[in-house]
């Protein structure tokens, strides 16, 4: 019956899976360690799932990991390091080990989920997978948050923001996520993603009409600079 139903099928526990652990489970890591360790440090090692991702995709798959990728890879993780900062305000926030933990466990989670869209792009569409791996995790994780999570907010307002923040991040990021896994594979997908922090300390100081700090800068410049090596035929 359920190779009969649409979004099921052989490739469907390659999705089942993605959805629980990127989506579910990393994202909800991801904000534990926000909450413990702050954004920038929690930003870094979250990050480095850029690693585990092509680890993962490299061990389990077959895809190749070539020298100038892991040259890219390494300097577009450092140019993380340096634009967010992570440590500059250390001593103010206290060292958590939570924290710390659940940022690992993120990198783990987001690399495993990330690299099971490559096998899961063989049975599915870019655009059916996203809708499929958005239903599992609303069906799966709805109703635990609204059993263990109480609102800080009216509903209304949490569905408005929860539409918002869907649309954009989950919704289209997540559709051209895929169909760049699908196209040019893990890897070199999860570097250009690496620009992802770094992007949104600038948007950030953009609508806070702040200027933009020189690490900032510098930490683009590194992430741009690895996509480019990566890219070189050696």
């Amino acid at each position: 019956i359920m190779h009969s139903l649409p979004g099921f099928g052989d490739g469907f526990p390659y999705v089942l899976a993605s959805a629980i652990l990127e989506i579910g489970l990393g994202d909800a890591l991801y904000a534990q360690s926000i909450k413990f360790i702050g954004g920038s440090l929690a930003v870094t090692i979250s990050y480095s799932y850029i690693f585990t991702a092509s680890a993962f995709s490299a061990i389990f798959f077959g895809e190749q990991l070539k020298l100038p990728l892991l040259m890219g890879l390494t300097l577009a993780f450092t140019g993380i390091i340096v634009s967010v900062n992570p440590f500059g305000s250390l001593e103010k926030r206290g060292l958590r080990v939570k924290g710390i933990l659940a940022a690992v466990a993120t990198s783990i989670l987001w690399g495993a989920g990330t690299s099971l869209v490559k096998p899961a792009l063989k049975y599915y569409n870019f655009a059916s997978l996203t809708a499929t791996r958005m239903l599992v995790v609303s069906l799966l994780l709805t109703p635990i948050g609204v059993t263990f999570e109480k609102p800080r907010d009216t509903w209304l307002n949490m569905l408005k923001a929860s539409i918002l923040v869907g649309s954009f991040s989950l919704g289209l990021g997540t559709l051209l996520l895929t169909y760049s896994i699908g196209t040019i594979g893990v890897a070199y997908t999860v570097l250009v993603e690496s620009l992802t922090p770094i992007l949104s300390q600038i948007t950030t100081r953009t609508i806070s009409r702040e200027k933009l700090a020189a690490n900032t800068i510098t930490g683009a410049i590194l992430v741009g600079t690895g996509i480019v090596i990566s890219n070189l035929k050696i």
